[in-house]
């Protein structure tokens, strides 16, 4: 009896220690569905988010909203929406990155969720199919494929309009019943867009690009809408749309509503992704059943094309730091206790961190770039003027001091202590044929021009002292601008291109 009680007090504090927690047991259930090992592995808790959606949010919009006749809509709205999203569903957060072969890098990312919580981001009837990418056409580079079911989220908007104590929420539920009784049924047209969403892109030219959008329509309540709205052209073709990238054809067919400006689209492709070299490695660690996928191919016909178009503008520095040839194929899956997805690619986790980061700085620096680049402009136009101006009235100086004659040079201002620098900074010196006496219109009358450097703006000072900036316009000859703005004669204008070709 003396070691029996030991040993049961022994037990017992080893039972209390390895017990397993409720925050062990939520990482454990969220980090078993990653990998451990390799270049990245991430854990996250929800409930920070979940505090700041729940409390936190709710709070701000109503310390913005406090001084406002609609503040009561406006915050039941915020509330209606925390409840709608039902962020506490979303337990935890996990994702991981392993390099498992040269070039080729998988992605794992895990969300502990509550699939029995009502959110209108949980749909209780998503399940996962089988899944064959590589039936895609060949010059795949964007597809994208998920289920959405709007029927059940009008089914939660609806109810929580109908249940609101708002007034205005009431106003909306009840204007849908009147709907449904005039023979609009607003559910039966949400509940019509149940099924998978589809989106590709395809080609390596803007000539040979295409685009294919599919949306279920399981009762054909939309098709309905869309052939009142504009009358079928033939057959199942529900309209043709002119666009930019061609005659865009929306057609009705087996219950999806597709549109497309390449017909090719519409069939079995000619060459699939089964044939691209580098997927079969990718596809190897891809799941083979889900309930969605993404597919992302960018090869470097279609950068160099895109960089082309981008030569002259500031953004291709950008480009070229952020933009390189890659290829990924991601499909999700739902679970039991969450949402999985895993990705195939051919840069790591870390490539893309860095991209992301570059381009978190390079964006504000792009924006900012173009008033940079104008304080730049008004500060070397601002400087030029300024040593005009002072130009002009040493020349006035000058003209004051020997009978009102210009100097043929500016050399000639020297003694009235103008430095080397002023004189030599791309100022261009006419002077003028004729005493300052004798010139009928001072004003009109340009003496010398300074065109600032790396800008389109030019400095011209006139015979009565004013300076003005002008500007001129690419490839425009500058005798043209001023005679063309001050009404200059014939034998003023060969004048000042004789002196201007001698003192270029």
């Amino acid at each position: 009896m003396k070691k029996f009680f030991p040993c049961m007090i022994a037990a017992f504090f080893a039972l209390i220690v390895s017990a397993e927690t409720p925050a062990q047991a939520k990482f454990n259930a969220t980090v078993s569905q990653v990998d451990v090992g390799g270049e990245m592995l991430q854990y996250q808790d929800n409930r920070p988010a979940t505090e700041f959606f729940n409390n936190t949010l709710p709070a701000i919009f109503r310390v913005i909203f406090a001084n406002e006749p609609f503040a009561p809509t406006a915050n039941n709205a915020v509330e209606s929406v925390v409840r709608l999203l039902n962020i506490g569903a979303f337990k935890a957060f996990a994702q991981s990155s392993v390099q498992v072969a040269p070039d080729t890098y998988v992605y794992k990312i895990f969300t502990l969720t509550d699939m029995k919580a009502k959110s209108i981001l949980i749909d209780p009837s998503m399940s996962n199919a089988p899944v064959d990418l590589t039936i895609l056409p060949a010059d795949t580079r964007i597809a994208f494929k998920t289920r959405v079911n709007f029927g059940h989220i009008f089914d939660m908007v609806y109810a929580e309009l109908k249940n609101s104590t708002d007034p205005r929420f009431q106003e909306i539920a009840a204007g849908i019943d009147q709907f449904k009784q005039s023979g609009f049924d607003l559910r039966q047209m949400c509940d019509s867009v149940d099924g998978d969403i589809e989106i590709l892109v395809t080609g390596t030219t803007l000539a040979d690009a295409g685009i294919k959008v599919s949306i279920p329509d399981k009762n054909g309540s939309i098709s309905l809408i869309l052939k009142r709205m504009i009358p079928p052209a033939d057959g199942d073709i529900v309209a043709r749309i002119p666009s930019p990238i061609g005659e865009i054809i929306v057609l009705y067919q087996d219950g999806r509503i597709t549109a497309t400006n390449q017909p090719r689209l519409l069939e079995a492709p000619a060459a699939t992704l089964a044939s691209v070299a580098g997927y079969s490695n990718l596809l190897k660690y891809i799941p083979a059943d889900g309930c969605g996928y993404f597919l992302l191919d960018i090869p470097q016909e279609v950068i160099a094309q895109v960089r082309t178009a981008l030569e002259d503008t500031p953004f291709v520095s950008i480009f070229d730091m952020l933009i390189k040839p890659c290829r990924a194929i991601s499909v999700f899956q739902v679970k039991d206790n969450g949402y999985y997805s895993v990705t195939a690619s051919d840069f790591s986790f870390y490539q893309l961190a860095q991209c992301i980061q570059t381009g978190a700085l390079a964006v504000p620096a792009l924006i900012a770039l173009p008033a940079l680049e104008e304080a730049r402009e008004r500060a070397a136009v601002t400087k030029c003027f300024n040593n005009m101006r002072e130009i002009s009235t040493v020349i006035l100086m000058y003209c004051n001091d020997h009978d009102a004659t210009f100097p043929d040079s500016l050399s000639q201002l020297q003694e009235y202590h103008l430095s080397d620098e002023q004189i030599t900074c791309g100022v261009i010196y006419f002077g003028s044929p004729v005493k300052l006496t004798q010139i009928r219109n001072a004003s009109s009358m340009p003496i010398a021009i300074c065109p600032v450097e790396n800008t389109d703006n030019a400095v011209v000072i006139f015979a009565d002292g004013h300076a003005e900036t002008i500007t001129v316009e690419n490839g425009k000859n500058i005798i043209d601008i001023l005679a063309e703005n001050y009404s200059l004669d014939q034998k003023t204008i060969n004048y000042i291109t004789r002196k201007f070709n001698e003192n270029q």
